[in-house]
């Protein structure tokens, strides 16, 4: 296992439809853009998310391990965490950001079995102390086909903005379930500048502001809880995972909470005949 890096990663996501991400795609691959953004990077990847096997530890700590194949012989481990593990907030804050730790390490494509070991002597290891030998198993995947667009806002040129234009659908690892594809805007600030990436989320708002939705959940708790919905996870562990979910309740964010109450309150859609 390589030595691991650690981050705080700040971002903000949106959910859209296929008609407008086309068209952003369409926009900023565009020769005319070139003088504002850097060359658009296209990329295929598949997102492996892991829990512990039976009571989803990492989950109701608002945690997430995500493996990522690098190359042949590398796998890209990460662990993300609420920003503050001492005081954990899950979802977005006051100004739509989301604030998370995150700690990567690779390890040999040779060695399949996730697990939380390569984690212990970051900044995150007192925090997982007591699952660190607990085994982890695959819960959900997720494949996705990503654009990403690297610019310096007008008024911020000294910093930089990375927005991922992505669709894709979660499955199953045993293939037996997959979601409805989903398309996915993501702003990130890679050097800490809140005050750019604002404006630039702003920026966007004013033109495409109708055509978006904030999202307050991150890639791997939606693939869990669409899992779940799917009947992906074994009935006898259904109460193991209402439980993680209203202990993880109890760290939400005001806008996490607020989205939460109407998902609950919303009418269900009628049965097909």
């Amino acid at each position: 296992m390589a030595k691991g890096n650690e981050n705080i990663e700040i971002e903000n996501k949106f959910l859209t439809t296929q008609s407008t991400l086309e068209e952003l795609v369409s926009l900023y691959s565009s020769p005319d853009m070139s003088l504002f953004v850097q060359v658009v990077e296209r990329d295929e990847r598949i997102n492996t998310y892991c829990d512990t096997k039976k009571k989803f530890h990492l989950y109701q700590r608002g945690m997430e391990f995500r493996t990522r194949e690098k190359n042949a012989e590398k796998i890209k481990a990460d662990l993300k965490t609420p920003q503050d593990l001492a005081k954990p907030e899950i979802g977005p804050r006051a100004d739509g950001l989301m604030y998370r730790g995150e700690y990567s390490a690779l390890q040999c494509a040779s060695n399949t079995k996730p697990c939380l070991a390569c984690f212990n002597e970051s900044s995150a290891g007192p925090f997982i102390a007591d699952i660190k030998d607990k085994k982890l198993k695959e819960w959900v995947k997720g494949r996705f086909k990503r654009w990403k667009v690297t610019f310096a806002p007008a008024a911020n040129l000294d910093s930089t903005i990375e927005m991922a234009l992505e669709r894709g659908t979660f499955f199953s690892p045993d293939g037996k379930h997959e979601s409805e594809e989903l398309f996915f805007i993501e702003f990130e600030s890679k050097d800490g500048n809140v005050e750019a990436l604002l404006q630039c989320i702003n920026k966007f708002k004013e033109i495409h502001g109708e055509k978006v939705t904030l999202s307050t959940r991150t890639k791997g708790e939606m693939g869990l809880e669409w899992l779940e919905s799917a009947g992906g996870i074994p009935s006898h562990l259904a109460d193991n995972f209402k439980a993680a979910q209203q202990k993880r309740a109890k760290y939400y964010t005001k806008m996490r909470q607020a989205d939460e109450e109407n998902k609950q309150s919303a009418p269900k859609q009628p049965s097909a005949p």
